[in-house]
């Protein structure tokens, strides 16, 4: 085998190899940490709806926000403010009550157009 030969075997073996890193790395990429980012918008609940509704999703969609309103819903890990965003939890939520003033912080994650609610996922409850 020439030399020639060789050499171009080997800058492909490497080649391949450092597409299969950054492949994997783009696949697989590090669970986000809601609770150390940092929010880009505050809005409250009724807002955030009409944000969707004016086609405007792509500012705030998948994005780390702050949504303030009143309990109208309480599931073990889910609550929902002022029947417009639900909010979900990767813990139980058991110590609130219905109609309670409160801010949460999470990643908005898309809105259900048919029964028009936000939806979030990995919430945390700013206090």
């Amino acid at each position: 085998m020439s030399s020639k030969k060789r050499s171009k075997i080997i800058v492909g073996c490497l080649l391949l190899t450092i597409g299969v890193f950054y492949l994997y790395n783009y696949l697989y990429q590090d669970h986000r940490n809601i609770q150390q980012e940092v929010v880009e918008i505050s809005i409250s609940a009724p807002d955030l709806v009409t944000f969707f509704k004016e086609n405007k999703s792509e500012k705030i969609l998948n994005k780390t926000i702050e949504v303030t309103g009143l309990i109208t819903d309480i599931n073990p890990k889910s609550l929902t403010i002022d029947n417009k965003v639900q909010c979900s939890f990767e813990f139980e939520v058991n110590n609130f009550k219905l109609n309670q003033s409160i801010r949460i912080k999470g990643r908005c994650i898309g809105f259900d157009e048919l029964f028009e609610i936000v939806k979030m996922d990995q919430s945390l409850i700013i206090k």
